[in-house]
């Protein structure tokens, strides 16, 4: 259940995730990672994922999978249906 505070952050959160796409699709991906970071730490699933995709690609980041499964998990768990077939392949 989300809480009133959760739901204040979704707007910002959002708006932090389209930087990142930005970013990305300017080559920075470094700069995007942290763009997705703080998204999903606010706790948008779509930034969730791409931040795991990040991880699990060693796009922005060193690669991990582990922490690339943490956070596509997150974003599967909030009913993400991308994220959801992204987990399943990670199996």
């Amino acid at each position: 259940m989300e809480t009133e505070s959760t739901l204040d952050q979704k707007p910002s959160a959002e708006r932090k995730f389209a930087e990142g796409n930005a970013r990305m699709l300017t080559d920075r991906a470094a700069e995007a990672v942290a763009c997705y970071r703080e998204a999903a730490e606010a706790g948008l699933a779509a930034a969730q994922l791409y931040l795991g995709v990040c991880y699990a690609h060693g796009s922005g980041v060193d690669k991990d999978e582990l922490a690339a499964v943490v956070w596509v998990r997150r974003a599967a768990e909030q009913g993400d249906l991308e994220a959801q077939v992204y987990l399943g392949s990670c199996y």
